[in-house]
């Protein structure tokens, strides 16, 4: 019986190591993923240094459709140094299969970036003022509107 208990730790053990994102790795959204969960929350609340979820986003939310009822595929957001897009390209991430987007890569937010969404339509949106934090859902879906796009 106890070598029984002793190989199921071990098993849990492995299967929780192996869902660790290791330091150098890199994790990106992309429209053929689905691997997100928690569609529409803050997903900084656990992916943050010390935080339960696997990565250390640096940007991260939910895009829906435009009648916001559920998340769109392959919206492209981008993070640049100008407005409406222009400027250097900081950070680009696409919508995933249930509309998450989300990146571990390194974003310099100290003096601000811009934000712009385009759709499969090729519709664009933009933000106009500059933002110093890549935790989208924080806001967007709770003090402001969801963010959408066709």
């Amino acid at each position: 019986m106890k070598a029984l208990k002793l190989s199921m730790v071990i098993i849990a053990a492995t299967m929780l190591a192996s869902c660790e994102v290791e330091d150098n790795e890199t994790l990106v959204s992309d429209e053929t993923s689905s691997a997100s969960h928690n569609t529409g929350k803050n997903c900084m609340t656990c992916h943050q240094k010390g935080g339960e979820g696997e990565g250390q986003f640096t940007i991260a939310g939910t895009v829906y459709n435009a009648a916001v009822t559920e998340g769109t595929v392959g919206a492209v957001i981008k993070l640049t140094t100008g407005a409406r897009g222009a400027g250097t390209v900081l950070a680009t991430v696409v919508s995933d299969q249930f509309g998450n987007f989300y990146t571990t890569k390194s974003v310099d937010y100290s003096s601000g970036v811009y934000v712009s969404m385009t759709g499969k339509s090729g519709t664009s949106k933009h933000m106009f003022a500059k933002i110093t934090t890549g935790e989208c859902n924080a806001c967007h879906g709770v003090s402001g509107s969801k963010l959408s796009i066709e």
